[in-house]
């Protein structure tokens, strides 16, 4: 049996996907596996694993109708072997000592994840917030602190992330299929609290292809409601399976406060008509999970934010209302950095 298991979910990659697997082929670490889902591309990736496939016996090629990257990911969690799990986007590179650094961690230390640091390139195409969300620090946790999801810079992506095996089936913890667009954050929102360890590293252990033409980040890029209809549906998600667990209520200022900094700014800076039911469809939400909201405890303007969005019937924000909930929660300096990095709406979800 390998030791680890590296998931590459493949769709329509066929420029990218040769580099992609040299670079993994080509760690310093032999003992692994490659867990290929072809996730019915139409193009010549096909071609291109049957290839490679041949050139190396550690290369496994799944074949299965196209239902999306989280399906692509949970196939390859079915059919690993490893003792651990790794991922790498068909588009992206490892860097050569990625999974021996990764391995030696595990070894070394009690922990279910281990989160790692990582490169963009096309360096022209990268920008400050992204640069900053893949430079973690050194740190280990050995029990859950909501420091991880919010102060450390530890998701979203779960590239950057490799599991035990064995902690993906002692919980289940699978991609949500029906999520389309911020899989990759809902993951990191199950799996931490979960986990007995988490180790973060601030080695740059993977390449990421932070703009190509036509993948799904760049197409999500295109319109902001769509956006933010996306994000709201993650927050909807998580909340529900922190209720069931019973975390919300234990993290409850944490987790509203982290919903309304996800989509509060964007659905503001939004001026089509659809501004008022996006702020609705957040209420929502936020009726349907979080706690009352005079039991929190949280600033003044963070609650009339709340009661506006939560019960005022026709549902909107003033300018004065959105800045002064910015200043309160992050000050003059944080509110100008939060306003420009909101700008950049491409690769990313915060």
């Amino acid at each position: 049996m390998p030791e680890v298991s590296v998931v590459v979910p493949v769709y329509n990659v066929e420029n990218y996907l040769e580099e992609c697997l040299d670079s993994i082929l080509g760690q310093s670490f032999k003992d692994i596996e490659i867990i290929c889902v072809n996730d019915g591309s139409t193009d010549g990736s096909t071609d291109i694993l049957s290839r490679f496939k041949k050139r190396d016996q550690r290369i496994k090629v799944i074949e299965k109708p196209n239902g999306g990257l989280s399906s692509a990911r949970n196939k390859g969690i079915e059919e690993a072997s490893g003792a651990y799990v790794l991922f790498v986007d068909s588009d992206d590179m490892l860097e050569r000592h990625a999974i021996e650094t990764v391995y030696k961690v595990f070894c070394a230390e009690t922990v279910d994840i281990v989160t790692f640091g990582a490169n963009c390139f096309p360096a022209e195409f990268s920008y400050p917030w992204l640069e900053e969300c893949l430079n973690p620090r050194n740190a280990t946790y050995k029990t859950f602190n909501t420091d991880i999801l919010f102060r450390e810079n530890s998701r979203p992506y779960v590239w950057r992330s490799a599991f035990k095996r064995s902690f993906l089936y002692e919980f289940d913890l699978r991609f949500r299929e029906d999520v389309k667009f911020g899989e990759d954050q809902v993951f990191h929102f199950m799996t931490y609290p979960r986990a007995r360890g988490v180790r973060l590293l601030s080695d740059k252990l993977y390449r990421y292809r932070v703009a190509r033409e036509n993948s799904l980040m760049s197409k999500s890029g295109a319109s902001l409601t769509r956006k933010i209809r996306d994000h709201i549906r993650i927050i909807d998600v998580i909340f529900e399976d922190w209720t069931h667990q019973g975390w919300l209520k234990e993290y409850s200022e944490q987790m509203v406060g982290w919903a309304l900094e996800f989509v509060l700014l964007d659905i503001y800076r939004n001026a089509g008509i659809d501004k008022k039911d996006l702020y609705s469809n957040l209420g929502n939400v936020l009726k349907r999970w979080a706690p009352d909201i005079d039991d929190l405890l949280i600033g003044r303007n963070e609650k009339r934010v709340l009661k506006t969005i939560m019960y005022d019937s026709d549902p909107n924000l003033s300018r004065m209302q959105v800045c002064r909930y910015y200043l309160e929660k992050r000050g003059i300096w944080a509110c100008f950095s939060r306003l420009m990095g909101s700008l950049f709406i491409g690769k990313a979800d915060h």
